[in-house]
């Protein structure tokens, strides 16, 4: 039954999880016809930045870590960056969503939130099983770690963001 419930858990979080960003193209808007390629690009764009900030502050800015049994590099300091890096960058690439500026804000920093707390729970759950990246014993295809540890935030950024698209617009 652990053995069971590991694996749904996995399946649940990633698979489900990562689901919802080729679902973006399925949304309806009026007047973007054919181009919701792009919704999938913003929000790959917005989170990776938000975790890249967030990294980059975390190690050649390092401050105490807000949640130390779970991740040292981890801090407000980081995290605050990380989102006003990701928010920013959305309102930017507003004009290739159909999204005006300030819901691209709003709905980025809905995102990089998501994601970057969904990497920390990640993270939680990675300690708690021992594991120390999300690879196999040889070096990961990328060099620097696991593929999950890459596309961690977006397995929770995807589904809070489709759904709050799909809320909003009322797709």
């Amino acid at each position: 039954l652990e053995r069971n419930a590991k694996l749904q858990w996995g399946i649940m979080v990633c698979i489900y999880g990562m689901s919802h960003v080729p679902a973006l193209m399925l949304l309806d808007f009026p007047r973007y016809d054919k181009q919701n390629a792009f919704l999938v690009l913003f929000l790959v764009l917005v989170v990776q930045s938000c975790m890249v900030t967030q990294h980059l502050v975390a190690r050649y800015r390092p401050r105490a870590p807000a949640a130390a049994h779970i991740s040292q590099s981890f801090t407000w300091n980081s995290w605050s960056w990380g989102m006003a890096t990701g928010s920013l960058l959305g309102t930017l690439l507003a004009g290739i969503t159909p999204f005006v500026p300030g819901q691209a804000f709003a709905l980025s920093f809905i995102a990089c939130a998501a994601g970057s707390l969904g990497h920390l729970v990640m993270k939680a759950l990675k300690r708690d099983r021992g594991i120390p990246i999300w690879q196999g014993q040889e070096k990961g295809v990328t060099g620097a770690g696991g593929m999950l540890d890459r596309i961690d935030s977006l397995c929770f950024a995807a589904p809070v963001f489709f759904h709050s698209v799909h809320w909003y617009f009322g797709l």
